[in-house]
């Protein structure tokens, strides 16, 4: 604990609840970063696999306990763990930011975004027994009741890039049905994960309704889980919840067999702003949010700016301009000042350098200020089709396109924009074919109320919006009576 202080004050940023920390299981199987400087924040105790059967079997405890069934209790549980979240938006910020590089000024938008989720579910749970009641039914001279049943154990694997959020938006709807949940952190960035976690607990959820695992190998951790819950199958894992890298979410799906999966995987999001923009400036502005949002290490941000021919040359004007006026302060993720943040870690710098040397485009803008850790503000212009390679990191490749055939389709189909009057129909009508969220002249796509779900290779089912994202945590059973 003394060592997350010591560097927390090194920022001139200090807890205000120090006893928040206190969760942390210290230990020395493996180290956690801090990203902006690359020193040891802390380590950690790892989860041993001996200890995995007797996590599945207390999750599976808790699947058959009252828990299920008192609807009223985890709804109040959800209006006190957002309470406290709230209490400590301003701290767990401060861990975001630490172990993932995030600019302190995110990490708080990202608390806020957490307990407006938590805060849905609590408003979304009342009179929650009559939402999910069976359902009587006659046809064909027929009776039968339907029914909605809780999976039971969730495996879910949540990223490094949103680190609350993440945890928040997969605990949520498996809670909110009585689905107790394994929850696996990226290992770089575990801290407030395990803080969150600590909370829910607090909060009046029980210890084996949420349980976590730490391993610096998550791959050998999460195959032996798989292993174990394949043996016992009505006691092991039930569905998966994932998000990250679409490699690592084909070899989950390929692991989870004929459990249900949530995957939220790789994006590759269009930019596009039509001949019938009518304000270039906001569009640029926009874009730069989009893009360059935590160094572009988001799922969501836009990879590729495509602008139509007429407006192409004013565009490059306005995009250069914007960007030396914006980026002027690189840095440590907690200085007030820092405009453009480090990378997760070295090998996200190593990866980003080796795919921008594959880019077939040409080098138009690079800022001559950039993080230690991290990669400068570039842009490449290219001509479509576009290589369909998604850059984590800040950098956003630009073309100039005719017809809507000149924009590349994607293997991937997570989010994509669009800037422009009516004749724009088309194209939305294009990228609601092949994109899971598409936002015209706004690139504020995420709301707690919403479904959050890709297309193709970005993945499949859907988070956020209570509704649907409880249904994905439940199965469908049709009992026929005849007496």
């Amino acid at each position: 604990m003394d060592q997350i202080l010591n560097l927390s004050k090194q920022y001139g940023r200090h807890f205000k609840n120090p006893a928040l920390l206190e969760c942390l299981p210290f230990g020395d199987d493996f180290l956690v970063y801090d990203a902006s400087t690359r020193e040891p924040i802390c380590g950690l105790a790892k989860t041993d696999n001996r200890d995995l059967r007797i996590i599945l079997d207390s999750a599976y405890e808790c699947s058959q306990s009252a828990f299920v069934s008192d609807h009223d209790g985890r709804r109040a549980a959800f209006k006190r763990w957002a309470d406290l979240i709230a209490e400590n938006k301003e701290d767990l910020a401060l861990l975001i930011s630490l172990e993932g590089g995030k600019l302190y000024k995110e990490s708080l938008m990202e608390m806020e975004s957490v307990i407006l989720g938590l805060r849905a579910y609590y408003d979304y749970m009342e009179g929650f027994s009559a939402k999910i009641a069976a359902d009587e039914n006659e046809s064909n001279s027929k009776k039968f009741t339907t029914k909605l049943i809780p999976l039971g154990t969730t495996l879910a694997i949540t990223p490094w890039n949103f680190p609350a959020a993440m945890v928040s938006r997969k605990l949520a709807p498996s809670l909110a049905v009585g689905c107790p949940v394994i929850i696996k952190p990226d290992h770089r960035t575990p801290l407030s994960c395990i803080c969150l976690v600590d909370m829910c607990r607090k909060a009046g959820f029980p210890q084996n309704a949420v349980q976590i695992v730490l391993s610096d190998t998550p791959k050998e951790t999460v195959e032996h889980l798989f292993r174990l819950s394949d043996d016992c199958v009505h006691m092991g894992i039930q569905r998966v919840s994932f998000t990250g890298s679409t490699a690592v979410g084909l070899h989950l799906h390929a692991l989870a067999k004929w459990r249900p999966t949530c995957m939220e995987m790789g994006g590759m999001a269009p930019f596009i702003i039509s001949d019938s923009c009518r304000d270039l400036s906001k569009a640029v502005d926009d874009l730069i949010k989009c893009r360059f949002r935590h160094s572009g290490q988001t799922c969501i941000c836009a990879n590729v700016a495509y602008v139509h021919m007429d407006l192409y040359e004013e565009f490059k004007v306005l995009l250069r301009t914007r960007l030396q006026e914006k980026f002027k302060r690189p840095g440590k993720a907690l200085n007030p000042s820092t405009d453009n943040g480090p990378l997760i870690d070295d090998k996200a710098v190593e990866r980003l350098a080796e795919q921008l040397n594959t880019i077939n485009g040409t080098l138009i803008y690079q800022c001559k200020a950039y993080p230690i850790h991290g990669y400068p503000v570039t842009v490449i212009e290219c001509a479509p089709p576009i290589d369909d390679v998604e850059l984590f990191g800040p950098v956003l490749r630009i073309a100039k396109y005719t017809e809507k055939s000149d924009i590349s389709q994607s293997k991937y189909g997570l989010a994509a924009y669009v800037y422009g009057g009516e004749n724009v129909d088309s194209i939305v009508k294009m990228l609601s074919m092949r994109y899971g969220l598409v936002g015209v002249n706004t690139i504020d796509i995420v709301d707690p109320n919403a479904p959050f779900s890709g297309n193709r290779m970005s993945g499949l089912g859907i988070e956020g919006c209570p509704r649907r994202a409880i249904e994905e945590c439940m199965r469908v059973c049709t009992v026929y009576k005849r007496y």
